[in-house]
């Protein structure tokens, strides 16, 4: 039986029969499985865990204030139960299947209808359920899954206010849901989930030209054809419904969003604030919308730009996306996850920046696929979710009281979100670490 040598006593060897050393791995293998698997576990449930106790912890006057919204939800969700008809019976500025994350809590609440604190209750709970799913997903595909668990932790108690108490988070993980069926080989599924998605509120179908990309760029034909009908098959049925029920009110929630003004935490309004502050420009907060908007010298301008400047930025966006997920099939046969997440936070990103509207809980938008990116930007779009918290919900009455400091706080934040959309960018024309250089594509002129 042979001896190993360990380590010295003194001047004398310590020998030890490798008899004894031989489980010894084994069983570190095995604690270190155990340790790894509780981990998950753990970090799967705390986004739950983590909405519950903000809950806790905020008094019932603020939540009142912060969770403003949530009143008009459960109006909402009563409307619909007691047989009223939505944008027929009563005007509702968002898509139709919105009304199910509203709707929810007041079904399953057994004693009539809830009270302001229970509806709360349920609707952060609602809100904690969907945040786990979020998480499964990223189990589903992340290479290193107690550190994306982690990253989706942060995230969601950093923007907490803006996913326990707004429903932005379901269409958020049906993107990420789409993502995760698109790389699973899934197309159908991802169309499906985007098109309810959007259905939900508008933003998730930008993500369908991404995926396109990516199918168009594998020359998976058959795979595009699935994800649009998968999209198609989610929104024309849900469409076509509303408008037998409600006539034309039914596109209600699309002329409203086109009729806003410019919202005082939008990019644009963000520098009428700042040239307020530092010159004295001329600028005045008004309520509109059931939002705070900005009237200004220049404010129009803007809002009539933003459909020229969304659609330059979304289809550049999309057509980087393209070219990339080309270079990466043509060398490796495949397109990358942590590419086509990089593409797909860009875009949403690029929807936030040059809209008109911008509130806090649009951030969210892009939050559940930010954990599959590289570890830097994790940490940019922490940086954005916690001083977008800063203005909303603590310091929101200084904003529109038009506080200096917070006007600087809110375009440091819009800042911190176009250097993310650039850095973004810059990566869709580059090599991930690890990879070769993209081939080289050369043109040759036939003789005639």
């Amino acid at each position: 039986m042979g001896l190993v040598r360990i380590g010295n006593v003194g001047s004398r060897p310590l020998l030890l029969s490798a008899r004894h050393l031989g489980p010894t791995p084994r069983l570190i293998r095995g604690t270190t499985a155990i340790s790894t698997e509780l981990r998950l576990r753990g970090l799967l449930v705390a986004p739950l865990a983590l909405l519950i106790a903000l809950l806790v912890i905020t008094p019932a006057r603020d939540l009142r204030d912060i969770g403003s919204d949530l009143p008009v939800y459960l109006d909402y969700g009563r409307r619909l139960l007691g047989g009223a008809v939505p944008y027929r019976a009563f005007p509702l500025e968002y898509p139709p299947l919105a009304l199910v994350p509203m709707t929810l809590p007041v079904l399953v609440w057994p004693f009539g209808t809830p009270t302001f604190d229970a509806y709360a209750w349920l609707f952060t709970i609602a809100e904690g359920i969907v945040a786990v799913a979020g998480a499964v997903l990223l189990v589903k595909v992340a290479d290193r899954p107690v550190g994306t668990l982690a990253a989706w932790s942060l995230l969601v108690i950093t923007a907490g206010a803006s996913i326990a108490w707004r429903y932005d988070l379901w269409p958020a993980v049906l993107v990420l849901a789409g993502v995760v069926a698109a790389e699973r080989g899934r197309p159908g599924l991802a169309g499906l989930a985007l098109g309810t998605g959007a259905m939900m509120k508008i933003f998730p179908i930008v993500l369908v030209p991404i995926l396109a990309a990516r199918a168009i760029a594998l020359g998976d034909r058959a795979g595009l054809g699935r994800l649009l009908l998968g999209a198609a098959v989610a929104v024309l049925p849900i469409m076509a419904l509303t408008l037998a029920l409600s006539g034309t009110d039914a596109l209600h929630w699309l002329t409203y969003q086109l009729d806003r003004g410019l919202q005082i935490e939008s990019v644009g309004a963000g520098l009428l604030l700042l040239l307020h502050a530092v010159a004295d420009h001329p600028l005045t907060v008004v309520v509109a919308y059931s939002s705070l908007q900005v009237s200004s010298p220049g404010a129009d301008t803007i809002v009539a730009a933003t459909p020229f400047m969304e659609s330059l930025v979304v289809l550049g966006v999309c057509g980087l996306a393209l070219v990339r997920f080309h270079l990466d099939a043509r060398r490796s046969g495949l397109v990358p996850l942590q590419r086509l997440a990089t593409a797909g936070v860009a875009v949403l990103v690029a929807l936030v920046v040059t809209s008109k509207v911008f509130s806090v809980q649009y951030i969210v938008w892009f939050l559940p696929l930010a954990p599959l990116l590289p570890v830097r930007k994790r940490w940019l779009v922490v940086a954005i979710a916690a001083v977008s918290s800063v203005v909303y919900p603590l310091n929101y009455t200084h904003l529109w009281q038009l506080d200096p400091l917070l006007t600087v706080v809110l375009n440091v934040r819009n800042l911190l979100l176009v250097i993310l959309l650039g850095w973004l960018a810059l990566d869709l024309t580059r090599d991930l670490p690890g990879e070769s250089p993209a081939p080289r594509t050369s043109w040759v002129v036939a003789d005639p």
